[in-house]
């Protein structure tokens, strides 16, 4: 019976773990979701790598590698803070980057950053 009494406490404990893992999480991705966002406020989209605005190629990937957009692009790059870029770099290094040879890894885009 003793047993049994401690069990809600366990289930307690183990949820608590888990929002306090995502929190951190979360916290670990907000330079990369400025990085993301202040692309999207831009004008970049996911999708729209026809017309210039590709979120991926044309806005994220040339702010982490900080190198120059592609002659496609068809917006400026918006200015992200170089302390942010490299906290993104820092806390996520494979942010923007292409996943090569179908390896398994982070997904780069969409609502996870």
């Amino acid at each position: 019976m003793r047993y049994r009494s401690k069990t809600p406490f366990i289930y307690l404990a183990l949820a608590i773990g888990l929002l306090a893992s995502h929190s951190a999480r979360a916290e670990d991705q907000k330079p990369c979701l400025k990085i993301k966002e202040a692309c999207e406020q831009a004008g970049f989209k996911q999708g729209a790598v026809g017309d210039g605005l590709g979120l991926q190629i044309d806005c994220i990937r040339p702010i982490i590698e900080g190198g120059l957009q592609r002659k496609a692009a068809s917006q400026p790059l918006p200015t992200v803070d170089a302390a942010v870029v490299a906290a993104c770099k820092a806390k996520n290094p494979t942010f923007g980057k292409p996943k090569l040879n179908g390896q398994s890894g982070p997904v780069n885009s969409g609502s996870d950053y």
